[in-house]
């Protein structure tokens, strides 16, 4: 298996746990990492690199940023290849937001039901995702 798909693949099961034990910010930025690398993956099997995008800055990007990962996932995948629904080019920028709010702004309240239907919303991604990462 996959390393990084085995570790998408901890990272949604670790959203699931914080989920249960109501460490709900935490719940969110693993539920955003599953569908992140799972992302990647995909960018991975069609052959796309990181240095195929512009990158933070401004010349081809070395690594794969979250930003060009939330971005060029509806170009490449919703409209140029059409394996998803626009909305799922949506969902990834939405679970990326929520991944910030989570870490980086405190003062923000995230309640039980917003966690669950954004981790409700995760694991149906990650099984699209999943899917179109190992067919053949």
């Amino acid at each position: 298996m996959d390393k990084r798909f085995a570790l998408a693949d901890e990272f949604l099961a670790d959203a699931q746990d914080l989920l249960e034990r109501g460490r709900l910010r935490s719940a969110l930025s693993r539920a955003y990492y599953a569908v992140y690398h799972l992302c990647v993956l995909l960018f991975e099997k069609y052959a796309l690199k990181p240095s195929h995008f512009v990158g933070k800055s401004n010349r081809p990007a070395l690594i794969w940023e979250h930003t060009i990962i939330t971005r060029q996932f509806f170009h490449e995948f919703c409209d140029k290849r059409r394996l998803f629904a626009w909305e799922r080019g949506v969902t990834i920028r939405r679970l990326y937001r929520n991944r910030l709010t989570a870490d980086y702004q405190p003062e923000e309240t995230i309640t039980v039901e917003y966690a669950r239907n954004a981790y409700a919303v995760a694991v149906e991604f990650f099984g699209e995702l999943e899917k179109a990462v190992t067919e053949q």
